[in-house]
């Protein structure tokens, strides 16, 4: 079972995680897994910061514009590129990505489908809004 960092309520607003009793920048923390981890990989490490909110594309996009000699950065930028905070799950990245990969075009996340009425019908994980086919 992985370590579950505390987040310190003191400091820089919660910017920093204690793990092991040793202090962890979050945002050096994310961005090392991007740079370090299998590109799907490092986009689910992406997706999952994103959603919790544990960080935003803007503070990771500034994060990059200041470290660019960085071992990794390249495959960072590109893991930011796909990266969306919608995503809910790491299996729902991993599929978005290998739908894409395959030559689909990128699929809307966690869209709100209603029917003619304006009645809720779903909410599916991926959809093609013009070919109309949801994925769960």
């Amino acid at each position: 079972m992985s370590p579950t960092p505390s987040v310190l309520k003191t400091g820089m607003s919660g910017l920093w995680w204690r793990v092991f009793g040793t202090l962890v920048n979050r945002l050096g923390s994310i961005a090392d897994l991007g740079r370090r981890l299998p590109l799907v990989e490092a986009v689910v490490a992406l997706d999952t910061a994103l959603h919790r909110r544990i960080t935003g594309l803007e503070q990771l996009k500034l994060w990059l514009d200041t470290h660019p000699g960085y071992h990794g950065i390249r495959q960072l930028r590109r893991a930011v590129e796909l990266a969306n905070p919608a995503t809910e799950s790491p299996m729902e990245t991993r599929l978005r990505l290998l739908l894409m990969s395959n030559g689909l075009l990128t699929p809307v996340v966690q869209m709100s489908l209603y029917d003619g009425t304006g009645a809720f019908i779903a909410r599916p994980d991926l959809y093609y809004p013009g070919d109309r086919p949801a994925i769960e």
